[in-house]
């Protein structure tokens, strides 16, 4: 039974009457570690491990060119963000492989006034609000979705986002399986 939920569009208006996972495939900018793997390694392990697909936000963390910096020495060092969203997602493989992973599903919040809040922290106020249907989906508060003091504390923050358990001020956030229907703008 499909149940209503509330999204974001951070572009502005959704214009399509339906969000929907992407194959993988060998035109996505798979990157590769010379003389360790191949783009095709990469993409095989993509599709075996995201056969039916992955959503833009998938999209945003697998297939980024992430600018690393390096130091005095010449080590490198990578924005944190995908390094979260890799963390989280091994959590989820090794703790809780029968939950949606992140890089499958489409966000967004059980309220309008959820919303309202989700846009004005999380997408500096803009974007467009719409309500949406899906049948399958999963809630987690998101203000466990940092990298902890260290990775033993990462790992607790991600086990608890996994779970379902409520921090001392949560934020629920939907993690929704496709297809999910755009009914209408609402804000």
């Amino acid at each position: 039974m499909s149940q209503e939920f509330y999204r974001v569009f951070r572009d502005g208006p959704f214009l399509q009457s339906t969000l929907e996972l992407t194959i993988p495939t060998a035109a996505d900018a798979i990157w590769s570690i010379e003389e360790l793997h191949t783009k095709s390694d990469a993409l095989h392990l993509l599709q075996r491990l995201y056969g039916s697909g992955i959503s833009r936000h998938g999209e945003q963390y697998l297939f980024g060119d992430y600018q690393y910096l390096y130091n005095e020495h010449g080590t490198s060092y990578t924005q944190h963000h995908p390094m979260m969203e890799l963390a989280y997602e091994l959590v989820r493989l090794y703790r809780f492989p029968t939950l949606p992973s992140r890089f499958t599903s489409f966000f967004g919040c059980r309220t309008l006034a959820e919303a309202q809040h989700f846009r004005r922290s999380y997408s500096q106020g803009r974007g467009a609000i719409h309500r949406v249907t899906c049948e399958q989906h999963f809630s987690a508060d998101m203000t466990y979705l940092h990298m902890g003091a260290g990775l033993p504390s990462t790992m607790v923050v991600a086990e608890r986002y996994w779970s379902g358990t409520a921090s001392p001020t949560p934020f629920w956030e939907v993690l929704m399986q496709g297809p999910v229907h755009v009914l209408e703008q609402v804000d």
